[in-house]
């Protein structure tokens, strides 16, 4: 998705095995995404990893408080990525 606004449209349209987003989105950040996938989406029990950057601690725990699966920070690491989605899908099927 181009931003959080169509990601919304994207989760109307189509189920999905996981969500990955960044914080930091035009028109729709993360945690209102998140907050949307929980209670008014057809797909509450998605797995939502969200990419960040983000250091203010309030921030970060409304994420969590929202019901982000998992916070990754940037710079990304391949390998301890390609685990985390594993382990979330995983943890979902």
């Amino acid at each position: 998705a181009a931003n959080g606004a169509d990601a919304l449209e994207q989760l109307a349209k189509r189920d999905f095995d996981l969500v990955i987003s960044d914080y930091n989105m035009p028109e729709v950040n993360g945690r209102e995404l998140v907050e949307h996938i929980r209670a008014d989406s057809n797909q509450t029990g998605i797995p939502v990893l969200m990419i960040t950057s983000e250091q203010n601690e309030a921030n970060l725990a409304a994420i969590e408080n929202a019901g982000v699966s998992a916070l990754c920070n940037k710079p990304l690491a391949f390998e301890g990525l390609r685990g985390l989605i594993q382990r979330l899908i995983a943890e979902n099927l």
